[in-house]
């Protein structure tokens, strides 16, 4: 007791600034836009009035995945131009992957009876379910499914590990923190 779970890394300073976070934001949004704007204009079957819930809801799920994607790779492709970050900058560590595996597959551990159980216990009490969960139901579609997943597992964590978890450092401030 006392000492930390797991041992500081130190890190130099994030070398991007307020506005490149600005600039990758804005090529988000036009990405966005842009990934609409073809839907609408070359695949009409999935946008419009007359369309399910399934199939408005598989358009935009690819949407946001290739927004989230062409941002975060144009993240990367700037600010290694412009601000020269390396991969440790970006909190890539290969020389580290299996500890990494293995911690994270300790605390998925830790951490899966108790939410699972809360889940199973408060699932008796709430009936409702996400929209998510409604549209796989009652629309089951590989498609759909390998979307949500792509989603979830490799888009999401990696969007948030970039604009949240190392920006935030930089925003406050230090680019110092555990790995």
């Amino acid at each position: 007791i006392g000492s930390p779970l797991l041992p500081l890394t130190p890190r130099r300073p994030a070398p991007w600034k307020g506005v490149d976070v600005l600039f990758v934001a804005l090529v988000y949004l036009v990405s966005h836009i842009a990934c609409q704007f073809v839907v609408a204009r070359y695949m009409p079957g999935l946008s419009g009035s007359g369309v399910d819930s399934a199939g408005q809801f598989t358009a935009a799920l690819a949407i946001g995945v290739v927004a989230s994607l062409t941002a975060c790779g144009f993240a990367v492709i700037w600010l290694s131009i412009h601000r020269h970050v390396t991969a440790e900058d970006l909190g890539w560590h290969t020389d580290s992957l299996l500890a990494d595996v293995r911690l994270g597959l300790v605390a998925f551990a830790a951490v899966a009876a108790p939410v699972y159980g809360l889940q199973a216990f408060l699932s008796q009490f709430v009936e409702e379910q996400h929209p998510i969960i409604e549209i796989l139901q009652q629309h089951p579609s590989a498609l759909l499914y390998a979307l949500g997943g792509l989603s979830a597992v490799v888009v999401a964590p990696l969007a948030e590990e970039f604009f949240f978890s190392r920006l935030a450092a930089r925003l406050a401030g230090s680019g110092d923190r555990a790995a």
